[in-house]
């Protein structure tokens, strides 16, 4: 309670001596590795705790988000359901479930999910921006925004809304608003990459590019795994001229999608046309049309 985790670290390794097998403190020991991001650490604690003890549904839900995070949409499923059916009550594994179902491109089962997790509990404010992404994946705006309203009801310092509202505002080419929502997700969360990024894009399109600079470099700062955010200070980069900086970006852009045709066109050109290094432009172009299929005979 008091923030010292080692020290409560401590107490529960010393409870496990006492008790090798006491789930509770297994289940502890995995909640602290989670917010801490040790998440291999807190999937093996997790599991201590299900060897004795197998109806904690939190715990399954707790895995299921770590497999989320890790991609294994399969495996989070499987231990999302093992939590609903522990508990069919349990509001927050049905939002759980809606994003997973989601990212599997399971439309119409994410929107059921959420919807049942506000029918469960008329707060789950995390379900109203769920639907809301649906929605706005869709191009149905109108839906979207009204959704994430209904968020900012429950949770007016919800960063992920106004960032959402942002998106919304960006394809409906509304500058000024999009500035505002994104403005408004960094009061509530000054290092939100996705919030950085839109205002660095905003930004770009308006042609400020020292200041679209700023925001693509705070994004990557605050995420150095966020290849899209890389990706566009690679762009910005290159509008300033600095084109050595802007391929280093690319470069470690590729190391996280290596399959990008687009992303080796653009290095190609950027080593033909601005660095004339003829070996490396080379390269990118060949591995450019190995990955993209031929149009045509010519």
């Amino acid at each position: 309670a008091k923030g010292d985790v080692s020290g409560a670290e401590a107490e529960l390794r010393e409870a496990l001596k006492i008790d090798p097998y006491h789930a509770p403190t297994h289940r502890a020991l995995g909640i602290l590795h989670d917010q801490a991001g040790q998440f291999e650490e807190a999937l093996r604690e997790y599991q201590e705790a299900l060897k004795s003890e197998n109806r904690f549904a939190d715990v399954h839900h707790a895995i299921g988000l770590i497999y989320a995070k890790q991609g294994k949409l399969e495996q989070a499923e499987v231990q999302t359901k093992e939590a609903l059916r522990i508990d069919p009550q349990y509001a927050e594994a049905f939002v759980s479930l809606g994003i997973i179902y989601d990212r599997k491109g399971l439309k119409q089962k994410s929107l059921d999910a959420n919807a049942q997790a506000v029918q469960l509990d008329p707060r789950a404010y995390q379900a109203y921006s769920n639907m809301a992404v649906v929605y706005i994946k869709d191009g149905q705006y109108a839906k979207a925004e009204e959704l994430l309203r209904k968020a900012l009801e429950v949770k007016p310092d919800y960063p992920e809304a106004y960032n959402n509202l942002a998106a919304i505002y960006m394809d409906q080419k509304d500058l000024k608003k999009a500035m505002d929502a994104a403005e408004q997700a960094l009061r509530y969360r000054p290092n939100y990459p996705e919030a950085l990024t839109n205002l660095g894009i905003l930004s770009y399109e308006q042609k400020q590019f020292e200041r679209a600079l700023d925001y693509h470099q705070r994004a990557v700062a605050a995420n150095p795994n966020y290849w899209e955010a890389r990706n566009n200070l690679a762009l910005t980069l290159m509008q300033l001229h600095r084109y050595v900086e802007a391929a280093e970006e690319f470069t470690k852009v590729l190391r996280a999608q290596p399959q990008l045709p687009a992303l080796h066109k653009r290095l190609g050109d950027l080593y033909f046309d601005h660095l004339k290094d003829w070996i490396n432009a080379r390269k990118h172009y060949e591995i450019f049309l190995r990955l993209t299929p031929p149009a045509g005979k010519e």
